[in-house]
């Protein structure tokens, strides 16, 4: 961190961010804390969740590195353990109002206004998938233009996705569905 940036805990998102969506400029605290303020608003309580949730994800990266190191892969029941801790993690924090978070390109925006989200293909041809973040940074593709949307969802309608190197937990999450109507979807400043 620089001399004189105020600790990520103190910093608004006027500190962090002079001009919206230069996010990819931030250091990796300072997205954290504009996450923590856009998502818990002053709320010590969704802080707290926050911060713990932070933790677990970095126990389950850490975990899951250990595990390929001695084991040289993942084993299906630590996937199945880590998948039944992330769905917990999403009744918390779904519950608690933290709602998911994704971006996709400016251009698409008025489309999805007028006609919902929906799921796209994925590199395996007959999988599409409708995805987000949840209490973590949303996705920022380099210098894309992109806008950010928060999703209203039931936990019942997010599942975890195990993702990465490590196939485990990182804030990634599913939706249940094919389809977003635009009236659950909210643009947001990030």
């Amino acid at each position: 961190m620089e001399i004189g940036t105020p600790a990520p805990g103190n910093q608004s998102s006027k500190d962090l961010m002079p001009q919206q969506h230069e996010a990819k400029k931030l250091s990796r605290e300072q997205r954290q804390a504009l996450i923590l303020e856009l998502l818990a608003s002053g709320d010590p309580e969704k802080e707290k969740l926050l911060k713990d949730y932070w933790q677990a994800l970095a126990e389950f990266k850490q975990d899951a590195n250990e595990e390929i190191e001695k084991e040289g892969k993942r084993e299906a029941f630590s996937l199945n353990a880590d998948k039944e801790d992330a769905e917990e993690w999403i009744e918390k924090l779904v519950s608690s109002g933290i709602k998911p978070i994704l971006s996709l390109p400016k251009a698409n925006w008025q489309e999805v206004q007028q006609q919902g989200l929906k799921a796209k293909a994925t590199w395996i041809p007959e999988l599409k998938v409708l995805a987000a973040t949840l209490g973590v940074v949303p996705y920022k593709a380099g210098e894309e233009d992109r806008v950010f949307l928060q999703i209203e969802a039931k936990p019942r309608d997010l599942q975890p996705r195990i993702t990465g190197k490590d196939r485990t937990f990182h804030g990634v999450v599913g939706f249940n569905r094919d389809y977003i109507p635009p009236d659950k979807i909210e643009q947001i400043d990030f």
